[in-house]
């Protein structure tokens, strides 16, 4: 146990600090002489831990961020603004992504990627995927306003850092083959399907591609660019590490790619103390 202050060993109980959710225990440093309790991720929050990962979870799933707030006043009888859990979103989704990205999944074998337009605003907007094609796991995945060469680029170059793949199948999109040779080299095969036939092939990144815009659907659109990154960021963890997937046994796609989480109980929670604690 060290001191959240000065980071000394020196701490001992201090009794505990309560509020209308619970209490902590509460830390004194015999060093600092300050008194402090552990961050276990939800530090200060005015909610319970509980309420949090519950809103985050239903976001997930495809609630809008107004039917989480009516789902939270009528069922748990807990009054909170929407623009309060669209924080939460923001917030826990860089908190988590920083974790898992330092986590090292086992990616290698066949990748697939595909793209697919939103409108909003009279805008197209873009949505990136590459994933694992037998282990399902999203290897990165990206919001963007334009379809540009350096945008597919800036995909393949943050996918390059979680692994290389021994092939990676896209459509026809001609900034694909620059992207990949850029990113893996001529190590990594690359294999396009420009016509209907054959994209059947592309099936696993198709699938994904409709869960994706059934979020996008309740969602509509974001203000900017950024504020959808960092929002999107929750929905590949979700499809990661919390979402059991039938074609892989019931095991979640990190599971897959070999990298064990604890699933007991409340996951969202687990991911987040795990987040804090490294």
């Amino acid at each position: 146990m060290k001191c959240r202050h000065c980071l000394s060993r020196k701490v001992t109980e201090h009794g505990v600090r309560r509020n209308k959710y619970g209490c902590k225990q509460r830390f004194l440093c015999h060093r600092c002489k300050r008194t402090f309790v552990v961050n276990d991720g939800f530090l200060k929050r005015k909610f319970s831990p509980e309420t949090v990962t519950e809103a985050i979870d239903l976001w997930s799933r495809g609630l809008s961020l107004r039917q989480i707030k009516y789902h939270l006043e009528q069922h748990k009888n807990v009054s909170v603004s929407h623009v309060t859990i669209l924080l939460w979103l923001r917030e826990y989704g860089i908190l988590l992504k920083t974790y898992t990205d330092s986590l090292k999944p086992d990616l290698k074998g066949k990748w697939q990627a595909d793209e697919l337009v939103h409108y909003f605003s009279k805008q197209h907007n873009w949505l990136w995927n590459v994933m694992h094609k037998d282990k399902k796991y999203i290897v990165e995945s990206r919001y963007s306003v334009f379809r540009h060469q350096k945008i597919a680029d800036r995909v393949f170059e943050e996918a390059r850092k979680k692994g290389i793949p021994e092939e990676v199948q896209t459509d026809g999109l001609p900034n694909y083959p620059h992207a990949i040779r850029n990113a893996f080299g001529e190590e990594t095969k690359h294999i396009r399907h420009s016509n209907l036939q054959s994209k059947r092939n592309m099936n696993t990144v198709e699938r994904l591609q409709g869960t994706c815009r059934d979020r996008l659907r309740v969602t509509r659109g974001f203000y900017s660019v950024k504020t959808g990154q960092q929002l999107w960021t929750i929905l590949p963890i979700f499809y990661n590490y919390i979402k059991p997937h039938r074609t892989l046994g019931g095991k979640t796609p990190a599971e897959a790619c070999g990298v064990n989480i604890d699933r007991n109980g409340n996951v969202w929670k687990n991911l987040i103390e795990q987040s804090v604690s490294v």
